[in-house]
């Protein structure tokens, strides 16, 4: 189990330390075709950006319906 619910942050997994997915977060990108560029979940000047959560050792639910738009 998982010692934290966060899967995804900012479309990305949370140990995934690319430059790409740091980039991301810096500038609080949503990669999965959100009408503008920025994450716009809860709030447009602070969002939270969890794309996803863990739901148990080996399942993930998406919190955020703009990620059901990845390809």
């Amino acid at each position: 189990m998982h010692q934290h619910p966060l899967a995804e942050v900012f479309g990305f997994p949370i140990d995934n330390g690319s430059e790409r997915a740091n980039r991301y977060r810096k500038h609080k990108l949503c990669p999965y075709n959100n009408r503008v560029p920025n994450c716009t979940q809860d709030k447009a000047n602070s969002p939270l950006g969890v794309c996803s959560i863990f739901t148990g050792a080996h399942s993930i639910a998406i919190t955020c319906p703009i990620r059901f738009r990845q390809d």
